[in-house]
């Protein structure tokens, strides 16, 4: 998710807006094409493919890490299967016990995949994915690139493009490895809490930060600035 400011007001995106970058900042060439990330059709290409082939990828990345750092970034896996690492609506998309159907109805596109990963593992990941870029990591996913030049840019995450290709197409979809604090091998209750959106407000089309701005709201009501005067508007009638 981005925030971008014009001026005095500020407009939230979200989703499927990240772009992969060469060295010199320059946006890669992917097939003739600029390689920005898109949102993903789940009614073409089917939530339970696109979901499946991802956990697979991200088993196959969870493996690749160990491999080279000598431990996981998910020590325990399930967290992922499970959809308990994802934030957001994420969370729900990679939910087993939320059907397709169910799940397409309220969200029939993907503009992308959050997942909470150990902070301290930030630097490893995008190190990994450089040795990666232009490589299969499963028959239906590449890693493509990512909007962090170096190390030193990652800040608490890194957007990722990876492509997904089947029968129908292909698309290229966004990752965003969210640095999270991580306790007994899961995301910490704060780490949840922060960036979590429930499934009944999705369904009822709120977002999820709407809610943490409701209760920055009740905190900022309940909390005044002391020796403070609240000005408002008179009405006469």
């Amino acid at each position: 998710m981005r925030f971008h400011e014009f001026k005095t007001k500020k407009i939230i995106s979200e989703g499927g807006n990240s772009r992969a970058l060469t060295p010199d900042g320059e946006v890669m060439d992917w097939h003739g094409k600029p390689a920005l990330a898109q949102k993903m059709n789940l009614k073409k290409h089917g939530r339970s493919n696109v979901k499946n082939a991802f956990v697979e990828m991200f088993a196959n990345l969870n493996k690749l890490f160990k491999k080279n750092y000598g431990e996981f970034i998910w020590e325990d896996f399930n967290i992922i299967t499970s959809g308990h690492a994802f934030n957001g609506s994420s969370e729900s998309f990679f939910d087993p016990d939320i059907d397709d159907a169910k799940y397409t109805k309220f969200k029939p596109s993907v503009g992308d995949i959050d997942v909470s990963v150990p902070k301290e593992h930030m630097n490893n990941i995008w190190e990994l994915l450089k040795a990666l870029e232009g490589k299969s990591l499963t028959k239906n996913i590449t890693y493509v690139g990512n909007n962090k030049k170096t190390p030193s840019a990652i800040g608490e995450q890194i957007n990722a493009v990876f492509e997904y290709k089947d029968k129908i197409g292909s698309v290229l979809g966004q990752i965003d490895f969210e640095a999270s604090e991580f306790e007994n091998k899961r995301p910490s209750e704060w780490a949840k809490f922060s960036h979590s959106s429930d499934w009944a407000d999705i369904q009822s089309g709120i977002k999820g930060v709407m809610h943490k701005f409701f209760l920055q709201a009740m905190a900022s009501s309940t909390s005044p600035i002391p020796n403070s005067v609240l000005l408002v508007e008179r009405t006469y009638a």
